[in-house]
């Protein structure tokens, strides 16, 4: 029987994925168990509405001052540099596994993170729940100046809204990926990545809730979804832990028929990755939100700062 990733190299038959339940099984646990608490957390509207009031002005010339501030600017701009940022890094080590002779575990991890994004932000939260889900966005229910009613993160909506889930924070979660990366290799590497995609992801949490784009429920969604997927990329479907050898020079061998399949799905995960690139939903906020004609609102000195710095 042919191998699905004909490019990668063979997983051992000394290995099962019972053999490295360690690995996988504390993460699974883990984001199981986030998600049934955000199940239950957001079922209601209570969360999401406590979240937004500290990023909205009710009555004033410019409902949402922050829109347009430092922090509200880096994250419209961010998500292309972070996803092209990504997807240099990815397909930089798939080349340099076949450049480099006994460097195919580059390859995988090279192909792991294409995929990852290109699945993730790209497929799941753009294509499919952002353009079909049809959640309102803050700006855009009664409670807050718009016209929709309040719709729970994981309840479909007729209103046509796209702000389940968030694309731009989705993206910026997969800073994580070194986790699972360099987490055999390098642990240290492995926990400073994680934190950084974390801190990365949840900046640009806050920044689209202050934008009047997002609800707090969209963010953690969002990252369940990219660190998911992540998670069943790297096991489940390359199941890169089955294929590393213990050497790091022991990493087998690729054919013309590999490179011809590897050619065709770096091509492949490029378009999708263009594609999202290319149709990212960088709105405009000048066209939905009265900007101020003032300063960062002062009762909110860390984000002044932070706006002033930026």
């Amino acid at each position: 029987m042919k191998s699905m990733w004909p490019m990668l190299p063979p997983v051992r038959r000394d290995r099962s994925l019972r053999s490295i339940r360690a690995l996988w099984l504390p993460e699974l646990v883990v984001l199981v168990a986030l998600a049934i608490v955000a199940a239950v957390a957001f079922s209601g509207s209570r969360l999401d509405r406590w979240a937004i009031p500290p990023f909205h002005r009710a009555g004033g010339p410019a409902p949402w001052p922050l829109a347009r501030a430092g922090v509200g600017r880096w994250g419209s701009l961010a998500p292309p540099w972070i996803t092209g940022s990504l997807a240099a890094f990815g397909g930089g080590l798939f080349l340099a596994g076949f450049a480099a002779r006994g460097q195919a575990h580059l390859r995988m991890h090279g192909l792991f993170v294409l995929l990852a994004v290109a699945i993730g932000p790209g497929l799941i939260v753009n294509a499919g729940l952002k353009d079909h889900w049809g959640r309102p966005r803050p700006r855009e229910i009664r409670e807050l100046g718009g016209h929709a009613a309040y719709s729970p993160a994981l309840v479909p909506s007729g209103a046509g809204g796209k702000s389940f889930a968030c694309g731009h924070c989705s993206v910026g979660f997969l800073y994580a990926l070194g986790w699972w990366i360099w987490r055999r290799r390098a642990r240290r590497l492995a926990l400073a990545s994680l934190v950084l995609g974390l801190a990365v992801g949840g900046v640009l949490v806050v920044d689209r809730m202050a934008a009047g784009g997002h609800f707090l429920s969209d963010g953690v969604w969002a990252a369940l979804i990219a660190l998911g997927v992540a998670h069943a990329l790297y096991y489940y479907v390359l199941r890169i832990p089955l294929r590393e050898p213990d050497l790091p020079g022991d990493q087998g061998r690729s054919g013309p028929a590999s490179r011809l399949t590897a050619v065709g799905v770096s091509a492949g995960a490029a378009a999708i990755l263009a594609v999202v690139t290319l149709s990212w939903r960088y709105v405009d906020l000048s066209a939905h939100v009265n900007l101020p004609d003032s300063p960062v609102d002062s009762r909110f000195p860390p984000i002044a700062l932070m706006s002033k710095s930026i």
